[in-house]
């Protein structure tokens, strides 16, 4: 089970404190996503006035998820904040799911409805609709 928090509301300053809280009981990394090849690639040892000064509110991808049987993914919360630079750049943070009533009382987080899908899952279906209606699909 996946649940997420959006953090389409919150200022820059607000991400940056969000980022820093997490850090403080988590464990973060950054990771490129080298364009054309799959899986990232971690970045060790990335200075993090670099992370807080390419925290944007403007990405509409930053996210707080809580994580929970899922996958192959262990059970806790992950913070992630594309980063404007370098390009394809994402700072993360780990927690323990433990924390996870602290930050969604000290920021108002509310979980995004279960029957709520994101843009980029409405981008996927309409994809995806669109490659059935396809003419060699339909063979």
């Amino acid at each position: 089970m996946e649940r997420f928090y959006p953090l389409f509301d919150f200022s820059t300053q607000q991400l940056c404190e969000l980022f820093a809280d997490a850090c403080k009981v988590g464990k973060h990394l950054v990771e490129y996503d080298k364009p054309g090849e799959e899986g990232s690639y971690e970045i060790p040892n990335f200075p993090m006035d670099e992370i807080f000064c390419n925290i944007s509110s403007g990405c509409h991808t930053n996210y707080f998820v809580y994580m929970k049987n899922h996958e192959d993914w262990p059970d806790g919360i992950r913070i992630g904040m594309p980063l404007l630079e370098p390009m394809h750049t994402t700072a993360y943070v780990d927690m323990d799911i433990s924390h996870l009533d602290w930050f969604v009382e000290k920021y108002k987080l509310i979980p995004q409805p279960d029957n709520e899908i994101s843009a980029a899952e409405s981008l996927i279906m309409d994809f995806e609709f669109k490659r059935l209606r396809e003419p060699s699909s339909l063979n």
